[in-house]
């Protein structure tokens, strides 16, 4: 079980009576709450709508390290995270982030074993020392979400925000859709090339005519498969 304090304190533990103080992520009293997560079969990872970071936690009891263990935090401050996933076998964690004021979405993809163990990387020289430094990404790509269609009236903007993404069995392929816009959603492709860089592979607008387009979160395009 967890627990997330107004001052960005975090308590875990098996049960509500056993919560423990692993780690403050955060130095100052705002609302914090956890957002999405996403779980591998050692590690759970969960988002702090408080700010834009991902805290991650053990799920196998170790000596010396309990279950619920707070193990590192990944801190996005300027960003709006959306969503998190892991890949097949665990080894890779993807963190989407939204920029609003270029609808722009940030893929940061992270290695899980350059993850630190205890989450206290070395402080840098003038910094408070014991403050979790947050892991440098492995990879990243960024995507404009603003797709254009030239048309006989003029250029249409439809804005996209991912809905769904999903990893190939081999964990070198990711699959992304939206939500739909006016009956389309747009679907994006990213791959890792032989040094194991992500890359935007490309992307298609897929139009659904006739579709009850009253609700951009209603019912039409829901999740994609690769």
């Amino acid at each position: 079980m967890g627990n997330l304090d107004d001052d960005g304190t975090v308590l875990s533990g098996i049960n509500g009576t056993q919560l423990k103080n692993t780690w403050r992520i955060g130095h100052q009293k705002q609302k914090w709450e956890f957002g999405c997560a996403a779980v591998s079969d050692s590690i759970i990872a969960i988002t702090a709508s408080g700010r834009g970071c991902v805290i991650l936690f053990s799920l196998k009891e170790e000596v010396h390290s309990p279950v619920g263990k707070f193990m590192s935090k990944l801190q996005q401050p300027d960003n709006m995270i959306r969503n998190i996933w892991f890949n097949a076998n665990g080894q890779e964690l993807v963190v989407l982030s939204h920029v609003p004021a270029v609808n722009k979405e940030n893929w940061r993809f992270y290695s899980v074993v350059n993850l630190t163990t205890d989450g206290r990387a070395r402080s840098p020289s003038g910094s408070n020392p014991g403050l979790p430094q947050s892991p440098l990404c492995d990879s990243e790509v960024s995507i404009n979400m603003t797709y254009s269609v030239e048309t006989n009236d003029g250029v249409i903007r439809y804005p996209y925000r991912t809905r769904a993404a999903k990893f190939s069995s081999d964990g070198r392929q990711l699959v992304a859709c939206t939500g739909h816009v006016h009956g389309s959603a747009l679907v994006s492709m990213l791959v890792k090339d032989i040094r194991n860089i992500w890359k935007l592979w490309g992307q298609r607008q897929i139009v659904i005519h006739n579709l009850d387009n009253w609700d951009e979160s209603c019912l039409g395009f829901t999740g994609v498969s690769l």
